[in-house]
């Protein structure tokens, strides 16, 4: 006789210590054990997702976390509910929640939690390849937004100057030609998307492109940060990128049109990215916004204007100095 073995229990019992571990979270963990038990498996993965998702705008903190040193609720409700279901449920979708909390994971300091951090996306990304009860037009899209959060945290951690154990590669030139390679091989890959929803499209060019921007901005060259942050851009929605990220592309974007070679189209960015580039007014790089403005209007005495009257400040970009020729030059050409 066959003995059937409910893969749920232990889920749900998990849910119900998470529940009083905390109470206030206590209607959403009901929530997600409701539908663990009804089998709406597809409800439950974006509802976990809404849950480990929920940031806030100024701070990017995630506001349903719950962790100290030994426990995390993000990565209980992924190691030890969607587990039972990760066969049952959207690659892309898991993915995602994925990303989610391996970044939840570095919020403690230490080795052993940026450690386990990539093995989130390591292990994830190794189902993915291997597991053949996942139809591979659904494998595909979720294996890409893997790897691509996979390198770009990898790229954060460098650029944080972290120490990081059981790293691979071990050294940055290696990182970088690893992450290089990686963007050269999947390129012509997002093409073979097209098959998929709209927004499934979106949300792994969006990984892609931020990975290849995060990667542009270490290395350069600032015409090529450009083109892919405008990509970036293109495919991610303004309101999901938190409030610190829009000042930081706002200013690099601005500083990569006028010192990257070839790049004439300002309008691109005054126009087409006018919400961002606003996110810079009222703070210390709102002259970036004025000259940018007086760069796509081709206005040579203003851009004089704006250079004296904030001298202190362009001083301070390395940027704008070391190529302060380049740009005037492509001011010239476009009056």
């Amino acid at each position: 006789m066959t003995t059937f073995v409910d893969k749920t229990a232990p889920a749900l019992e998990s849910l119900n210590q998470l529940s009083a571990a905390h109470p206030d979270l206590e209607p959403l963990y009901s929530k997600f054990s409701s539908q663990l038990s009804r089998k709406l498996y597809h409800q439950l993965t974006l509802s976990i997702y809404a849950f480990v998702s929920d940031q806030d705008e100024q701070t990017n903190a995630a506001q349903n976390l719950r962790q100290n040193e030994s426990n995390n609720n993000f990565y209980t409700l992924y190691s030890q509910v969607l587990t039972c279901v990760e066969n049952r449920v959207n690659p892309l979708t898991l993915s995602r929640i994925a990303n989610c909390v391996a970044n939840s994971l570095l919020l403690v300091a230490g080795d052993t939690s940026r450690s386990d951090s990539r093995a989130v996306l390591d292990d994830l990304l190794v189902n993915l390849q291997l597991d053949k009860n996942l139809e591979m037009d659904g494998n595909l899209p979720a294996r890409l937004y893997t790897e691509s959060k996979l390198h770009l945290l990898t790229l954060n951690l460098a650029e944080g100057t972290v120490a990081m154990e059981d790293t691979t590669p071990t050294t940055e030139d290696d990182l970088f030609a690893s992450t290089k390679k990686f963007l050269k091989e999947k390129e012509s890959i997002l093409a073979e998307l097209a098959n998929g929803t709209e927004s499934d499209v979106a949300i792994v060019h969006s990984a892609y492109y931020e990975c290849a921007m995060t990667y542009r901005k270490a290395i350069g060259p600032p015409e090529a940060y450009y083109t892919q942050a405008i990509q970036y851009l293109h495919y991610t929605p303004l309101d999901s990128i938190s409030h610190e990220s829009k000042l930081k592309i706002a200013t690099d974007l601005s500083l990569a049109a006028l010192t990257g070679d070839g790049v004439y189209n300002f309008g691109e960015v005054v126009h087409n990215n006018e919400a961002i580039l606003g996110t810079l007014q009222g703070t210390d790089n709102e002259w970036l916004v004025k000259l940018m403005y007086a760069s796509a209007n081709g206005n040579v005495s203003e851009l004089d204007a704006i250079s004296t009257t904030y001298a202190t400040a362009i001083a301070a970009q390395p940027a704008l100095v070391n190529r302060g020729n380049v740009v005037k030059e492509k001011i010239a050409l476009l009056a």
